[in-house]
């Protein structure tokens, strides 16, 4: 499945993705459509499909059209994109067998048992927790987290080079193109928009900014990381004109987790590039960097303008009247003490998957989901959180320490932990991200980039 073999074929795949979202938006219940042909696929190529590579496109693709589907209406059930990465995780792990360098992450899966087991257990000393929709709360809290075990163990140092690595993020790409354009073309005239300093939703095409804004940010560094790597000279111009459109637009969203997040995250590539092995970075692409570094400075001043300076202000954590807020980050830092506070209270157990959110509201009337998975992990499962929290943190920082190779490595793992910072997991992208920075780059001797 190399989706990167001829110029006229990426660019044909971007038209077919930008008529996919105006399309949409001229027939709305052509979502549904595409997003079961979405789960169709997934559950056929589960089956037939005779590599991992394959999948593993598939599952970077879905990835990165969930929130599409989600804003255009499209699902049927509104965690299935979770659900179909578990999936084709699993159809990977099929494929490559178990490993015993995966056994953390299988280790990781059973510590997230005892707090869905406690909250079976405190619903049946309690009928009315039924009314609160546990079974719902659970299926939503515990899903990104299997998502990203299962991704964990499929992905654990297997090995690609730069060119499938390449076809991996034209993937993540092109529905992110499309969820641009349809963000574009549901957005009323930017004239009659009153701008605030709070998240935008008549920018973010009427949806979540945090989840628009959280798949821009995805898309801002797949667009940048192509410009600098292509070598054709159109295309290289097309990677770069998506670039600064994805940016401009993940800024509209007024939702600074996400775009901080890309930015975050096209810095620290950068920075392990320039330094690592793969010299691929010539002075051209220097200079390439510096301009573009440029031209994204003037959108953030061009969508400051347009917004009247409240851009700047949201970005700089102050209110209209351009003064410091007392509280930056939007209320999450309570919902974060009450959390932790949940974890000193139940240290071993934790308050159980799904139940901090009705602990919070008797202790503090916060009836709000977090935005922190951290902190939600160890509040709902306590001990076992805090174990499972160091896995995650430990096991994929000592891969990256003993295998330099991939580059892509930090970025992909800053994703994982700034997003589940202000996002939770929400989203798929960022049990995705966590499993594909496991990957190797392999070394060959006729890679892509070697001069």
């Amino acid at each position: 499945m190399n989706i990167y073999g001829m110029k006229t074929k990426v660019i044909l795949l971007i038209i077919i993705h930008i008529f996919i979202a105006l399309a949409i938006y001229a027939v709305p219940i052509l979502s549904k459509v595409y997003a079961s042909l979405l789960a169709l696929i997934s559950f056929v190529l589960v089956f037939v499909a005779k590599d991992w590579k394959t999948l593993l496109y598939w599952t970077a693709y879905i990835t990165a059209a969930e929130v599409f589907t989600r804003m255009s209406r499209g699902l049927f059930f509104y965690e299935i994109h979770k659900y179909l990465s578990a999936l084709l995780f699993v159809g990977i792990i099929f494929r490559t067998g178990l490993r015993w360098v995966s056994l953390p992450y299988l280790f990781y899966l059973i510590l997230l048992l005892p707090g869905v087991l406690y909250t079976w257990w405190w619903e049946s000393l309690d009928p009315s927790y039924i009314g609160l929709h546990l079974r719902k709360d659970i299926l939503f809290n515990i899903a990104g987290p299997i998502t990203l075990g299962l991704g964990a163990m499929a992905l654990l140092n297997l090995k690609m080079n730069f060119k499938a690595f390449k076809n991996l993020l034209l993937a993540m790409l092109l529905p992110v193109i499309t969820t641009t354009v349809y963000v574009i073309v549901k957005t009323p005239s930017l004239k009659d928009i009153i701008f605030t300093t709070q998240a935008n939703f008549a920018t973010s095409g009427g949806f979540g900014p945090n989840q628009v804004a959280t798949i821009l940010g995805l898309g801002m560094f797949t667009a940048f990381v192509l410009f600098i790597l292509e070598k054709d000279f159109v295309l290289k111009m097309v990677y770069l004109f998506f670039f600064v459109l994805i940016s401009y637009r993940s800024f509209l969203t007024f939702s600074r987790g996400g775009t901080l997040t890309g930015i975050v995250m096209i810095i620290v590539f950068l920075g392990i590039s320039l330094i690592s092995k793969h010299h691929f970075f010539k002075v051209k692409n220097l200079g390439a960097i510096f301009l573009t570094s440029i031209i994204i400075g003037g959108v953030f001043y061009y969508a400051s303008e347009i917004t009247r300076g409240m851009l700047l202000n949201r970005f700089t954590g102050r209110n209209t009247a351009g003064q410091m807020k007392e509280d930056v980050t939007s209320g999450r830092i309570t919902i974060f003490l009450a959390e932790i506070k949940g974890f000193v209270e139940n240290p071993v157990w934790g308050t159980g998957v799904g139940r901090a959110k009705i602990e919070r509201k008797k202790e503090i009337g916060i009836k709000a989901a977090t935005h922190n998975e951290i902190s939600r992990l160890i509040s709902e499962h306590g001990i076992f959180g805090v174990l499972a929290l160091l896995i995650l943190i430990f096991v994929p920082l000592m891969q990256g320490l003993i295998h330099k190779n991939n580059i892509f490595f930090y970025p992909f793992f800053l994703f994982w932990l700034l997003t589940i910072f202000h996002s939770s997991m929400r989203l798929a992208a960022p049990a995705v991200l966590y499993a594909l920075s496991l990957i190797q780059l392999s070394n060959e001797k006729n890679r892509l980039y070697r001069e």
